[in-house]
């Protein structure tokens, strides 16, 4: 009996051991899953053409923090460069107009993330899309702020290349409205950074792209500001500035046709602010502000400065945020579908014959290869 006793006292603990570890294992797991470093996870809030967004909270500082992945289904060495390069890029930036980033790492399976500000708000392109052109005095403030973020990235030899409506973001901040956000410089393109297999890849939006764009040795700050100046365009007259039917048609009305006047689009635009538009919006780089920082001024000095403030922002967000009938909202108050798409942006990448342009705007520049017409 003695010797039974011990078998069963010896099965038992073994018994209690495995399923101990088994319990400890699924803990483990069940806790990896809610963590990443330092890092709560509390669910997903979207996903992008690069990566997945994540709110999360940080242990020990509590604060409320979107985490961005790489996309599991994205392999290869260019995209992890890529990705890593958007961060270590972004992290050097400092302006209050750029979205800060808090931490990167990679995960115990070696998938690579980062930590950046939750913003809530709503970008450019949400808030046109529902509530049509801005006043003058609106687009003043949200352009000369992102003038200030671009300007520093400029002065430490980034270029974003991919400044449109869906990657500026109005986000409201410690109690302020209409904060301006520029997002997703994981396009930008440093000196010495990129990976190799991207040289021959041209990456942008073709709605907002300058006409050099199609010319990866040719973009420079300047068309940071061709494209600023056509999200201006779209927010004063609520519509773009070019309008086509594929890439290879935006793509040549960039490098070929003249934009109207936004006073010609929507009247009512002041003659100013559609100067300093039309100004940056020039065919030729040479033609557009010397810098981010000439524009601002430029833009500054315009009669319409000033004539949105704290208490404008503050109403407008008030009624922005109540549920119109027969009006679906992209979200409630700082929904997290508004802040991940924002977060995110959308990345396009265009795979480009450049012997179809002209940089120097000849008069067969942009001439189809296939159809032998002129595209104008």
């Amino acid at each position: 009996m003695l010797v039974q006793n011990q078998v069963i006292l010896i099965g038992a603990i073994g018994v209690a051991c495995v399923a101990s570890r088994v319990n400890l294992s699924l803990r483990r797991r069940t806790y990896e899953a809610s963590h990443l470093g330092q890092y709560e996870i509390h669910g997903k809030i979207g996903a992008g053409a690069m990566g997945e967004v994540y709110e999360a909270t940080h242990s020990l500082l509590r604060r409320r923090t979107a985490i961005k992945l790489l996309r599991p289904e994205i392999t290869g060495e260019s995209s992890l460069r890529r990705f890593e390069q958007e961060v270590k890029q972004t992290s050097r930036l400092t302006h209050p107009n750029a979205v800060s980033i808090y931490d990167y790492g990679h995960t115990a399976d070696g998938v690579f993330y980062y930590a950046m500000e939750l913003l809530e708000g709503a970008n450019l392109r949400e808030i046109i899309d529902l509530t049509g052109p801005m006043p003058a005095g609106r687009v003043i403030h949200v352009l000369s702020a992102a003038c200030g973020a671009l300007s520093e990235a400029h002065n430490k030899g980034m270029v974003h290349r991919d400044i449109k409506p869906g990657n500026i973001m109005l986000a409201e901040l410690g109690g302020e409205h209409d904060v301006v956000k520029i997002l997703d410089f994981g396009l930008v393109e440093g000196a010495g950074a990129g990976a190799p297999e991207l040289d021959k890849v041209m990456m942008g939006t073709p709605g907002t792209m300058a006409r050099e764009a199609v010319y990866r040795d040719l973009m420079g700050p300047r068309a940071d500001l061709y494209s600023l100046t056509a999200v201006g365009y779209h927010l004063l007259t609520g519509t773009p500035v070019f309008v086509a039917d594929g890439l290879r048609e935006y793509l040549r009305m960039h490098q070929t046709k003249h934009p109207e006047p936004p006073q010609q689009r929507l009247p009512g635009v002041p003659d100013d602010l559609s100067r300093v538009i039309m100004k940056g919006l020039s065919k030729d780089p040479g033609m557009r502000p010397k810098n981010a920082a000439t524009m601002r001024a430029e833009l500054l000095a315009c009669a319409d400065t000033g004539t949105w403030n704290a208490v404008d922002a503050a109403a407008w967000w008030k009624d922005f945020e109540k549920p119109s009938p027969g009006t679906q909202r992209p979200s409630s108050t700082g929904s997290e579908s508004v802040i991940a798409t924002a977060l995110i942006g959308e990345e396009t990448a265009l795979l480009i014959d450049s012997s179809l342009f002209d940089p120097q705007g000849n008069k067969d520049a942009g001439q189809d290869a296939d159809a032998g017409t002129d595209p104008t």
